[in-house]
């Protein structure tokens, strides 16, 4: 078989169904790929460490890498009951952006009467900071983790309205045509066409509104004096306790990640079923 035809036939194998194709890489860098992944954590605790050797910095201003992971981990029974009302407020606030941002995307789908009146608010309301609306709301709703949730809301509602309404087009050029051919009314279409082509969009959204979610929760928590970390680490500055402020920043940092690389596996997950 010549060079030519062998490369033809890996790339053929790449689309046709039941067909394994195995990674290119050799085994040492596929091994070397999974040791090094957490080197920007590394990098960043070595930048860390020096900063406060060679600057000489004293611990009221900024613990060590290590008195601060072992205060942390020492405070976690404290602040469990605070990570734990943020986990519920993300987790709110993230399913009610989500929620709301496709079912109005797939609405401004069916109607382009609809799709023109909702998107300029929605651009707007993405252009005002989250910090400036938060005393707004807070106003409206109430100093309560009710509030934290709307912002929370409002913070993933627009990557899920952008993106999944960008997906719902992200079609074949020709694929409508071939569906109209056959007799498909718009609902038809919608199931069969646009939704699945929209899936992948939806997970990336569900990314970005992951990480999203949690910043605008710990904000909302700290500018408004509810419960949860956010609230905790204002607790903390107030006193000058600047380990704890520290140990509350990294648990945040924890989650972040955490939530992160979740939606991120199931973003991918997603993506190879569906692209």
């Amino acid at each position: 078989m010549r060079a030519g035809q062998g490369s033809d036939a890996r790339k053929v194998a790449q689309f046709e169904p039941g067909v394994a194709v195995t990674s290119s890489r050799p085994f040492w860098r596929r091994a070397l790929g999974i040791v090094l992944a957490p080197w920007p954590f590394v990098l960043i605790i070595a930048v860390w460490q020096a900063w406060i050797v060679f600057g000489r910095v004293p611990e009221i201003v900024a613990p060590s890498p290590l008195l601060a992971f072992t205060h942390a981990a020492e405070q976690l029974r404290a602040i469990g009951p605070d990570l734990l009302a943020t986990l519920k407020v993300v987790a709110a606030g993230l399913t009610l952006g989500m929620s709301a941002g496709i079912a109005l995307a797939i609405a401004a789908w069916f109607s382009p009467l609809l799709s023109g009146v909702l998107t300029p608010p929605t651009v707007l309301l993405n252009a005002i900071p989250s910090i400036a609306l938060i005393p707004v709301l807070g106003s409206i709703f109430g100093f309560n983790p009710m509030t934290v949730v709307v912002v929370a809301a409002l913070i993933t509602f627009f990557p899920a309205f952008v993106l999944t309404r960008s997906g719902l087009d992200a079609v074949p050029p020709s694929a409508p045509d071939v569906l109209a051919a056959l007799g498909a009314n718009r609902r038809a279409r919608f199931l069969y066409l646009a939704l699945p082509a929209a899936l992948p969009n939806m997970a990336t959204a569900l990314r970005i509104g992951a990480m999203l979610s949690v910043l605008g929760a710990l904000t909302a928590e700290w500018l408004l004096g509810t419960d949860g970390l956010g609230f905790r680490l204002a607790l903390a500055q107030q006193v000058m306790d600047t380990t704890q402020a520290w140990n509350i920043s990294m648990v945040g940092v924890a989650l972040s990640l955490m939530i992160f690389v979740l939606a991120t596996l199931l973003e991918r997950t997603i993506v190879r079923r569906f692209r």
